[in-house]
């Protein structure tokens, strides 16, 4: 298999993602290879961290959260607003024989995550392109990409779980473009 097929009679596209294989309807931003490193990233950071599950926000078609989650063994909760990604990230987690490991809750953020939830790494890749320049990513679906409507032109409202929904000694992981955050820097350390 090529690293990305498009079965245009689904309206999707199947990519090898770091040895699992990644539907993502066409509606959805598309896996990119660059972010295998997020999830090898978390696995590193886990051998660290405390006890507990991952969460992915943002989770789209769930690439990253699932690859950590079998790379690491922790359960996975992979959160996003559009039903689409919910039921796509579900799909993949069945097909890599994850979903007795994965939960998704769909929903904002804020609503979705229990007040007594702890998660010992959290990865966001949540939409950050400004809304006056989305028209530069044409092959990438707007409501996928536009931070403005989703209110989110930086990480940080992605991140404002992580202090109480991270268990002490956690970590996460943020992607904002191509630059990934270190979770050296104080606002993404738990």
């Amino acid at each position: 298999m090529s690293d990305r097929e498009v079965d245009a009679a689904a309206g999707a596209s199947v990519t090898a993602f770091g040895g699992l294989r990644i539907v993502a309807d066409d509606r959805l931003l598309q896996p990119r290879e660059w972010t295998v490193a997020q999830a090898e990233w978390a696995a590193e950071l886990a051998a660290d961290a405390p006890d507990g599950a991952l969460l992915e926000l943002c989770c789209g078609a769930g690439q990253i959260g699932l690859l950590a989650a079998r790379l690491t063994g922790r359960p996975l909760l992979a959160v996003d607003q559009d039903p689409i990604a919910v039921r796509q990230t579900e799909a993949n987690a069945r097909a890599a024989g994850l979903d007795g490991q994965v939960q998704t809750r769909r929903g904002r953020i804020d609503e979705v995550l229990d007040p007594d939830d702890r998660f010992a790494i959290v990865l966001a890749d949540p939409p950050w392109v400004p809304h006056a320049q989305i028209t530069r990513f044409p092959q990438d679906p707007p409501v996928a990409i536009d931070g403005e409507r989703r209110a989110w032109t930086s990480p940080a409202p992605a991140c404002a779980p992580w202090p109480t929904t991270c268990s002490p000694a956690g970590t996460g992981c943020s992607s904002s473009g191509r630059a990934t955050r270190s979770t050296s820097s104080r606002p993404l350390r738990c």
